[in-house]
């Protein structure tokens, strides 16, 4: 398979909310991905973040994997 993007966080200002931004974020990571022939985009979403749930699963295609555990090793 060919390389993919991954996204770590999209974040938009609580005044900036529901108006569309994150969407034209995500249109603009996806176009970037087509133009270099990727074959995903990649991301995580912490668990108890319904209004990023409720926003990802609006998108068509889009899958959610139970699969994957996130790692972290605090070294501080």
């Amino acid at each position: 398979p060919s390389p993919g993007i991954y996204v770590h966080d999209i974040y938009v200002k609580p005044a900036f909310r529901r108006r569309g931004v994150a969407s034209l974020l995500g249109d603009y990571v996806k176009n970037i991905a087509l133009l270099r022939k990727y074959s995903r985009i990649d991301g995580i979403i912490l668990k108890d973040n319904e209004n990023a749930m409720a926003f990802y699963h609006k998108i068509e295609d889009i899958d959610v994997l139970d699969y994957i555990h996130y790692m972290r090793l605090k070294l501080i």
